[in-house]
This record gives C-alpha cells, structure tokens and sequence, in this order.
C-alpha cells in the first residue's frame, strides 16, 4: 500500500486537484508556525506508531514484518516550495529531514521541491537526502546548491530535462500535459468507485498520520464538554470536561472569554450541579441553577463570597467573570485590599470546589490554577505565561487558545453553548439541581398588603417587610418594657419606619417628638392600671427632646415596661448617654437605615449594603429572631 501527504506553500494551487485521490491521506496548504509545528508532531507521532507496531510483533524491519502477515505501507510526504519552510522556520525544516532520516527504514519518505533552493538547502538537508535532482534553472549558483556543479543551468529549455547529484548522465523526466493529468486523475477515481460498488473499499482505506485541524466554531452539543484540545502528538483529539481544580480563563478583548464562561456553567449544569455565578454583567450565565449575581448588587455578591469561603454549598461550582471588576465591588464594601484577601481563600479551596474564572491580569492566579486556558495570547503575553511559541497564531478564531492542563500546553477550541433561553434547552431533564445556597435579590418596594406578609397571630407581631438571603417575610415581635432603636442619618426614612410601624399596632399607641414633647400620662401608683392594654409609645428624633422631656419620658417607660420605638441619628447614639436614649444604646433589635450600621453590632456588618442609601426603605435588621438585609414595607400612605 502506497499513500501520500502532500504539502504545498504556495496556496494548494500544486496538489488541490489530487486532493481526493483515494490514496493521499491528507493535503496541507500555508503553513503557519503552529501548523508546522502540528504536521511535525504528527509525523513524529506515526513514527512513534509504526516502530511500536514492529515491536508488538518482533520484527526488526518492514521484510520480517510482512513475513509476519501484516503490512504497513510506504508514506511519501511531499513538500512543494519548501524554501519557505527553509526561510522562515529552519527550526522546521531540520525537525522534517531528522524524520525523514528516522523513518526512512520505517517506510516514510520525504520529497522535497522548490523553484529557488538558493540558501535553503543546508548541509544537514544535503547529508539526509540521498537522492537530488536538478531541473534547468537560470542561475548557476542553484544548480551548484543542489548538485554541487553549475551544469542544470546549461539544460536545454525541454520541460524534464534534469541532472542527478550522484551521476553526470542527462535525465529525462516524465511530464504530463494539464489535459493528461486531468485524464489520469478522472480514470483513478473511476476505478476507486468499481471497488466501491464491488464492496472491496477497505482496499481503499489509507491511514491518516494527522486528524483535520480543530473547527473554527464548535458548539457544546457536539461534544458534551467545555472544549476540543488537539494532541497531533497523540494522533488524537480529546474533549475537556472541567470537573474540578481551578480554571483560569485569560484573553484580550473579543477572545470568547465570556463564551468559555457560559459553556464552563453549561458543563456543570448538565452534570447536575448547581454553579453560583458572578459578572459585572450576568446576561450569559443567567442559565447558573444558584445564585447569579451581578457586581452592581455589592452586598449579595459579598455574602455570597463569604459563606462560600466558609465551605457552604461544597458541592456548588463557582464561576467569576471580569475578576478585577469582582474584587473592586467587594473592596468598595469591606476597604482596600480586602477583596483580593476573601477570593484568595476560596481559590485556595478549588482542590474541593471547580472555580473557573475569568481575569484581565492572569499572572497573579497562574501559581493556584490547575488548568489555564489562554485565549488568543499575544506573543508578550504569552511569554509570561508560559504559552508555546508554536501553539500561537495571529489568525485564530474566537474561542481558540491554548490550555494548560496535567503539565502540558495544547491547542484548544472552546465549544459554543446557546444564550438565553436556549441555553436550557440543551440541558436534559436531569440536570435540575435542588437543595443549593440561592440568595434572592431584595425587591426595590414591598407592599404591606404583599401576600407573603399575611399578618402572623398576635398584636404586637409587626410585618417589617422581605428580607434575609433567601427574601423571607420578616415579622418580629415588639416586648413589654424593650424598645426597638431605628437608626440612620438624615432623610433615610427613620419616620416612615415608625409609621409603618404604628400601622400595625393594634392597641393604644403615643407619638413623642420635639413638636410634641409631653411624656404620657401614668396611674398615681406610676404603674399602667391593671387590665389595660399597654400602650406603644413612638418617639422620633429623640436627639432634639429637652433633657427634662427625654429625662421624664424615660422615667415613665421604665415605670410602665411600656412597649417603645425610639428614631435618632447615628451621632447621638455616639454623643448622648442619658435619658431615653440610653434605653435603647444595647437595644435587643435594632433597625439601620441609609447604609449605616451600629459599630458595636458585629452581626450587621457582614449585611451592609452601600447602595442603601440610594433605595428607599433599604435597611439592615438585627433582632433575636431575624438578622440581615431587609427591603421594609412603604407605609400605608404610600
């Protein structure tokens, strides 16, 4: 058996039509860096195949192989205009003629051509290559490059004449006319379809030393995976699942970073895990079965990060796009450096978790990735990297780059998953995943009259609003003689909170302000009379009371173990050590409005959101019974 791959730098217009003769196994046109770097390897790959072949059935040669029953055919490997392979990649071209000095007793053979061998035909081409022959040039200097004398260029002008280096004699070779060839070719490909018909194509079956090159676009469907990584070593080409360990994406603008991404949660998902997600813009991960979190919701996205890095939800996957913008978000909550400090530790746990993400400056999380895809590297950023030179090219598609994984580099292009909608489509029936962490976005405005805050039992149960990680209804409990402390800067809505409050109290109730000062009335013996209802007393800006009106009001409070709510700004809670105030500086709840937050509650700062200030009605609870973020129902007067 005899079959060819044939090699043209010239754009295939040499061997484009013997492209689909039945023997050559393959036709490789404009090779760049990293095809040559490919076609080598695969050469070198069914080098590898042919001597384990030999050795699997004790043959030292081709001869004792066929005596042996099998067979593997002479491979010619032809190369037209090698001088460009010469020229620009001589690292190549000695890679190409030390395999063709080690397969020749294999059964590879190498022809090389060229109009100009000026200064491409080295000594170590001149001592591998046995035979050389010399068609008429116009220049002496290339007859005595490939024959070692001037003579070719003295040929008569007749299409074939030729020298050989090892004989003075004058050569004529064969030559076929367009119309001839074109004859032949048609004439080979007829008979190929007689043993076709005649079911005898096996004898037509040629091996292919090198699989088709990876497809421009690939999509998930087709491969169930996150990417195709191509091993020309290997003569193979394997899908990459990522599984587990840390994925590092890395690439310049437009290189499918956020298409590997998408595909990365698509992977996990059809498995069946549930992957918590974050971007600066969450549109293409929307399809996560956890918590999506954009970077404009600073407070989840911090909760979410912590209690991951607390080991909540093992099983869950984690994807982070546009790290940096990530690590900014969490910075602007909890102070400079702080977001590198937190996604560090839960790096530091991707032995037990998959995380992928994605990162403008690579480097800094090369050292605790287990796999890397570089997408697209540039040449500088590909040496700090790490990135082969041969794996590189400037003419690579979106979604192809190189992947480092297990120790080695390799050629990889990443599949395509659907957007949207369609995104779910491709996930099978099984992939629903239940029982993971999902933290809910707090609405912008809750209602009292919301469905979910049917009133619980009891007069004194308030329906504060929705909140909690998982927007929850919050309904607490106001006790005899406790006071609850609403606090926030001005204009947070310290007053629409009491007023929400005093909606729901079904009882007597007493507003105390600076407008109206007075203290309720209380029985001669300075108690409640037994049997009537406590009342709930509501004081507002209890900074701005008179000491003597905050000194009695606090007098009666403690008298009657009357139920209070007490509003002021966070400086007087700082400032003032007396009078009503200083019933509620340890209050047991505590309600925080406008993005500020007790210092001595500990409990609240993990819930601050920065963004409060800007949403009416956004605070932070702390009680015996609920704590954590709370979007607070409007007041009945809207």
């Amino acid at each position: 058996l005899l079959s060819f791959i044939l090699v043209d730098y010239k754009g295939g217009a040499t061997f484009g039509p013997l492209a689909h003769l039945p023997h050559v196994a393959g036709l490789v046109t404009d090779l760049d860096r990293s095809s040559s770097a490919r076609a080598i390897a695969s050469l070198q790959a069914e080098v590898r195949r042919r001597e384990h072949i030999l050795a699997a059935h004790g043959a030292r040669d081709l001869d004792e192989l066929r005596e042996r029953g099998e067979s593997l055919g002479a491979l010619v490997v032809v190369i037209d205009e090698f001088r460009v392979l010469a020229i620009e990649q001589p690292d190549r071209m000695e890679d190409l003629v030390r395999l063709a000095a080690q397969g020749r007793s294999l059964g590879i053979h190498l022809i090389l051509a060229t109009q100009r061998p000026a200064g491409a035909v080295s000594s170590q081409l001149r001592a591998n290559v046995g035979l050389r022959i010399c068609l008429r040039v116009l220049d002496a200097a290339d007859s005595t490059d490939v024959l070692g004398t001037p003579e070719a260029a003295e040929l008569p002008l007749r299409p074939g004449a030729a020298l050989i280096a090892t004989s003075p004699q004058r050569l004529q070779i064969g030559w076929l006319p367009l119309n001839e060839r074109a004859r032949l070719i048609t004439a080979v490909l007829e008979a190929a379809d007689v043993v076709t018909q005649r079911r005898r194509s096996h004898l037509l079956t040629v091996h292919r030393p090198w699989l088709p090159p990876l497809p421009s676009t690939l999509m998930f469907a087709d491969v169930r995976a996150l990417a195709l990584t191509d091993h020309p070593g290997d003569q193979a080409q394997r899908p990459f699942a990522w599984d587990s360990g840390l994925l590092l994406v890395s690439g310049p603008p437009a290189s499918g970073r956020s298409s590997a991404l998408r595909t990365a949660v698509t992977v996990h998902r059809y498995a069946g895990r549930a992957v918590h997600a974050i971007a600066r813009s969450t549109q293409h991960l929307e399809h996560a079965a956890g918590t999506v979190v954009s970077t404009s919701d600073p407070r989840r996205l911090l909760r979410l990060l912590t209690l991951l890095a607390k080991g909540a939800d093992p099983d869950a996957a984690l994807v982070i796009d546009d790290l940096e913008s990530v690590i900014d978000a969490i910075d602007g909550v909890e102070g400079i450096g702080s977001g590198l400090t937190l996604i560090t530790a839960i790096l530091r746990q991707s032995t037990a978790r998959p995380v992928a993400l994605a990162s403008s400056t690579p480097h800094r999380w090369t050292a605790l990735a287990r796999h890397h895809l570089a997408l697209r590297p540039d040449r500088t950023g590909a040496g700090v990297l790490g990135v082969p030179r041969d794996l590189l090219d400037d003419g690579h598609p979106p979604g192809r780059g190189a992947l480092f994984t297990d120790g080695t580099w390799s050629l990889t292009q990443v599949a395509l998953t659907a957007s949207g909608q369609h995104a779910h489509g491709e996930l099978p029936e099984t992939s629903t995943c239940s029982g993971h962490l999902a933290l809910t976005e707090l609405p912008a405005r809750v209602e009292l009259a919301d469905p979910r805050l049917a009133q619980a039992a009891g007069r004194s149960a308030i329906a504060l609003g929705l909140g909690g990680d998982h927007c929850d209804p919050a309904h607490l409990e106001i006790e005899p003689g406790r006071g609850w402390l609403v606090i926030g800067p001005a204009g947070s809505g310290r007053t629409a909170t009491l007023a929400l409050i005093a909606s729901q109290w079904q009882g007597p109730q007493t507003w105390v302000s600076p407008d109206t000062p007075s203290a309720p009335a209380t029985s001669a013996t300075g108690t409640q009379a037994i049997g009537a209802p406590l009342p709930l007393v509501v004081v507002d800006d209890a900074e701005q009371l008179a000491v003597g009106d905050s000194d009695a009001l606090t007098a009666h409070l403690l008298a009657t173990r009357s139920p209070f709510v007490v509003a002021l700004t966070p400086d007087a809670l700082v400032t003032s050590y007396r009078g009503v105030i200083s019933l509620v500086r340890d209050a047991r709840t505590v309600i925080a409005l406008g993005g500020f937050t007790p210092p001595h509650l500990t409990a609240a700062r993990q819930h601050r959101d920065p963004l409060a200030a800007m949403i009416p009605g956004r605070a932070v609870v702390v009680s015996p019974r609920f704590t954590g973020p709370i979007q607070l129902c409007s007041s009945t007067e809207g």
